[in-house]
């Protein structure tokens, strides 16, 4: 498994730098290959028999298919939105399997609230201004599930399903900013950074 991660992070690295030097044709194969090779890494690595090993492999399932949305961001937006909604309910389910501490899940909760209220607010506003209240109901319901995914994560008091809450909430609020309001700090080279940081976090932190 960790031979497969390292393949992936080094995958990973292609991936950004089509993204940062903006190729297209790259960023085309190598994004989606660093979430297969994820895939992978977690079927090899994982317990078939558990349940929750089940609720992960759904939500990598989900994001591959929300990476290939999203690399047609403005045809298939939608698409990428709810399949990527989808995975953030699979790891919740995968997380409460997992067993949660009450402390550390209202701990997640405030911390994911505040957040909520300092960068997703201004996300929600600026989709509703650009492109009217359909879409920004969506991507609040795509925040509500974003923020209970990390939330449970951080209630599981494993570190690394903790950090891959965390940065999978960096990377979409980075998403969201650089979408809906306004240049975002490092640009698609950072959403992409801290996506696959987050996913290779929630998949090393499941096989531990």
């Amino acid at each position: 498994m960790i031979a497969l991660l390292a393949v992936a992070v080094a995958v990973a690295f292609v991936d950004w730098y089509a993204v940062f030097t903006d190729s297209k044709s790259i960023e085309r194969l190598a994004k989606p290959a660093v979430l297969i090779l994820i895939f992978v890494a977690h079927a090899a690595g994982g317990q078939l028999e558990s349940g929750y090993w089940w609720a992960i492999a759904v939500g990598l399932v989900f994001s591959l298919i929300g990476d290939v949305a999203l690399l047609e961001s403005d045809r298939l937006f939608e698409v990428g939105l709810a399949a990527f909604l989808i995975a953030h309910i699979a790891y919740v389910i995968a997380y409460i399997a997992e067993g949660q501490s009450t402390g550390w899940l209202l701990a997640g909760a405030v911390v994911v609230g505040l957040l909520t209220a300092l960068i997703g607010r201004r996300v929600a506003a600026a989709a509703r201004a650009r492109h009217g209240t359909g879409l920004a109901t969506a991507v609040v319901l795509y925040m509500g599930a974003l923020g209970a995914m990390a939330a449970f994560g951080i209630g599981t008091t494993s570190v690394l399903l903790a950090v891959g809450g965390l940065l999978f909430l960096a990377s979409d609020a980075l998403l969201g900013w650089g979408r809906f309001v306004g240049p975002a700090v490092g640009g698609r080279t950072a959403v992409h950074v801290t996506y696959h940081a987050a996913q290779v976090a929630i998949v090393s932190g499941v096989a531990r």
